[in-house]
């Protein structure tokens, strides 16, 4: 489809094809709008690409009616393919049958799609911006990405649709419009489970046969299969299968049912939820009402909120700042006048940085009021300066795990598995490198970590023998204040002093010959793993038989691939062509993605060929 929905963009050797179509009055003539990149000729053929052909168009680069007398005997039921021959893309906008008597037949719709029964998301007719996933079970739809669905029978009407779907990422909404509609008739916001129906109601009364887009939007959205709900039903919201929890006795953090950017810290007696990360307790039974939470929570930054979500809504229906102890609680008021029974989803939600949160209550409506005690917040940290050498002995406001000073109180000797913390360590020139002067009387490892000791691993070190200056490459550039942890992750180390040097841009080597390929990718990213898109275009001026990408190791990793060969050449990954992409005509793209775990860099190197 074109972007504006309107037409369908052939490219060479493409087709449409229109099924089904009676011709049960004979035909005399087929009239085509259409225009070209360049010029073009569509044929009209019978049953299959290779079929019969009943037409032929000389099409040009300005839109317009094109008509072909046809000398073809035709009747009966057909498929009627319009395919592209030559060099160019074309643009096809409708096309009309003249009988033989000279009538014109409306093009039909073609075979109906029952709605009312589970549809599979991997049948629809048409994917923009969206894959079918390697399990072939279901198509991931990308940020602004749809997925058409034709000749739609809303015969019993329409009240609503089940849809099972989720994402990686909270925020994230499923949108449904009909036909050439430039808003959405209804949206869901998108959880992380499938395996549940999600009720998307829609503002329309919608009877006849229609075609309809699901759209992903501030997200990317994996979408199994959809339902629609005739108009004497009613989208029901119906909790999930499964026990419902006790919200007025403790319900521990960790046993949630999704954690999304959050993860269970090490002692598995809390979760630790990052900034803008959330935990979801799911059949949480409020038959005695609501008035606020009391959380168990502490966080080591001053201003972060913990925020608390009831199903669907964007908004928080509560919020609190949270303080630096554990083991007494903070609690959630509820605006006077809210009125929450019945079986829900809840959501609580870090803001303004990390949260480990150990468990919560809800208190029952008509709660007496709990005044809040004054909240300890963390205390504010002296910023640090990386570009000039800090000691590690004086590290402004410094926290230490498992580490002290040495005798000499001239550096910091950390144990086995313990850390020193530089917080609030403004980057504004960005970093390549740490410099690192540290000693071990064996053979030791230096890790540097962002925001935690199991943080994201920026880079590390072998350390061993007299204290001396290390250089440690930075796996990703960071950029504003961040909390720079070093940890030994074996060993007992001597920690001196360290400095960062300002981030430069890599150097890329040009390709010695340049083929007129070029390529370019989107990422999507989420908490263990990420996605790559690359589009490869034909740029040369003439049609290629083959191209390749090749991407070094040190950048990604592999673990899914769609729509390409996947080899290895020393530090490369080699990317080449299945047989049906491997031809492109100047100015014809073709894409193909990969998905890899853990977390990519903020740049990737790679040649076309």
């Amino acid at each position: 489809l074109a972007p504006n929905k309107q037409s369908v963009l052939i490219n060479k050797n493409g087709y449409a094809v229109a099924k089904n179509v009676d011709l049960s009055k004979g035909l005399s003539a087929i009239t085509v709008m259409a225009k070209g990149t360049a010029a073009s000729r569509l044929e009209v053929r019978l049953d299959k690409a290779d079929g019969e052909r009943i037409a032929m168009f000389m099409v040009g680069t300005e839109a317009k009616e094109l008509n072909f007398n046809t000398t073809a005997s035709v009747t009966g039921t057909h498929d009627l393919y319009f395919v592209d021959t030559m060099d160019g893309s074309i643009t096809f906008d409708y096309w009309q049958a003249k009988a033989a008597d000279g009538t014109v037949v409306t093009p039909p719709v073609g075979d109906e799609v029952n709605p009312y029964n589970k549809v599979e998301a991997e049948n629809a007719n048409a994917l923009t911006d969206a894959k079918v996933t390697p399990n072939k079970q279901s198509v991931m739809i990308n940020e602004n990405g749809y997925i058409l669905v034709q000749n739609v029978d809303f015969s019993k009407g329409l009240s609503g649709f089940k849809v099972y779907a989720q994402s990686s990422k909270p925020g994230v909404k499923l949108n449904v419009y009909f036909d050439d509609a430039t808003t959405p008739a209804g949206t869901v916001n998108v959880g992380t489970d499938m395996t549940k129906a999600l009720d998307l109601n829609v503002s329309t009364d919608l009877t006849g046969t229609h075609y309809i887009y699901f759209e992903a939007a501030k997200g990317a959205v994996t979408l199994d299969a959809w339902q629609a709900v005739e108009k004497s039903g009613s989208v029901v919201v119906t909790p999930p299968v499964g026990q419902t929890v006790d919200p007025y006795n403790k319900v521990e953090a960790e046993n949630s049912n999704a954690l999304t950017n959050a993860m269970l810290s090490p002692n598995k007696q809390s979760v630790v939820i990052s900034d803008n990360g959330y935990i979801l307790v799911q059949n949480v039974d409020f038959s005695k009402g609501l008035s606020g939470f009391g959380v168990f929570a502490q966080t080591n930054l001053p201003k972060v909120k913990l925020n608390v979500y009831i199903d669907d809504a964007t908004e928080p229906i509560g919020s609190v700042s949270v303080g630096i102890d554990m083991t007494k609680p903070v609690y959630i008021k509820l605006p006077a006048g809210t009125n929450v029974t019945g079986t829900h989803y809840i959501y609580f939600e870090a803001k303004g940085s990390s949260v480990t949160l150990d468990s919560w209550n809800a208190m029952p409506a008509g709660s007496t009021p709990i005044d809040q005690p004054p909240v300890v917040e963390p205390p504010v940290y002296e910023d640090i300066n990386p570009y000039n050498k800090v000691e590690a002995e004086s590290i402004p406001s410094a926290s230490y795990t498992n580490a002290m000073l040495t005798p000499s109180k001239q550096a910091v000797s950390i144990m086995n598995g313990g850390n020193v913390v530089a917080k609030n360590v403004v980057f504004s020139n960005g970093v390549s490198e740490f410099k690192v002067v540290a000693g071990s009387t064996a053979s030791a490892k230096l890790e540097v970590r962002l925001g935690s000791a199991t943080g994201t691993l920026l880079g590390s070190a072998t350390v061993s023998g007299d204290a001396k200056e290390l250089t440690i490459k930075s796996s990703q550039n960071l950029s504003g204040k961040k909390d720079i942890y070093f940890v030994s992750a074996n060993g007992v180390i001597s920690f001196d002093s360290w400095k960062v040097t300002e981030y430069k841009e890599p150097v890329v080597t040009p390709p010695v010959v340049e083929t007129g390929v070029k390529a370019s990718y989107k990422e999507n990213s989420w908490n263990d793993g990420y996605q790559l898109n690359f589009t490869v275009t034909n740029s040369s001026g003439k049609t290629i038989n083959s191209w390749k990408v090749k991407v070094k190791k040190s950048d990604i990793n592999v673990s899914q691939s769609w729509c390409v060969n996947v080899s290895q050449e020393g530090d490369y990954y080699v990317f080449t062509p299945m047989s049906y992409n491997s031809t492109l005509a100047n100015g014809q793209s073709t894409e193909f993605g990969m998905i890899g775990r853990g977390q990519v860099g903020s740049t990737i190197n790679y040649t076309v060929e």
